[in-house]
């Protein structure tokens, strides 16, 4: 493929996601694009991360199906692109989601006068013991979590 028709692919393969991501926007009754994966976390016990995994490894797997299956099976155009940038999406998602965890670890960290270098590790969500949100914030000084979701206190030692 030339540089040409690349930039081509390139081109509207952007233009096809900021179409699909903006329309879901529109579907969602909240202002917070995450909110299904933060939901079926609550509801499987799971961290908003897994959960947006689970959801988007049907969408690998449809992949990965083509991918063995051509040669044997011909796909139409709009199948490929439906498959492909169905994957890329939740790639966009996933990032979203980081960005999200460490704008709160950032926020964390002015509050606790932490080091930045703590910023890059990964720690999963506290999930609340009653409704099994993962909407729950530290009170300060206190190793006491509050969920935002429930409004119920915990203290992880009593769990």
């Amino acid at each position: 493929m030339n540089n040409k028709d690349f930039q081509d692919v390139l081109d509207r393969r952007l233009k096809l996601i900021s179409e699909v991501l903006g329309n879901k926007a529109k579907e969602y009754a909240t202002e917070d694009r995450l909110h299904n994966f933060k939901r079926a976390a609550s509801l499987l016990g799971v961290s908003s991360f897994k959960a947006l995994a689970g959801m988007w490894s049907k969408h690998i797997v449809s992949v990965l199906d083509m991918v063995n299956q051509v040669g044997e099976k011909n796909f139409s155009k709009a199948y490929v692109d439906e498959k492909i940038g169905d994957s890329i999406n939740y790639l966009i998602l996933l990032e979203a989601m980081f960005e999200e965890h460490f704008q709160y670890q950032l926020a964390e960290l002015k509050m606790e006068e932490k080091e930045p270098e703590k910023l890059m590790t990964y720690n999963p969500p506290i999930i609340c013991p009653g409704c099994k949100s993962d909407k729950v914030r530290p009170i300060l000084n206190t190793g006491a979590f509050a969920c935002t979701a429930c409004s119920i206190y915990f203290h992880p030692a009593g769990l």
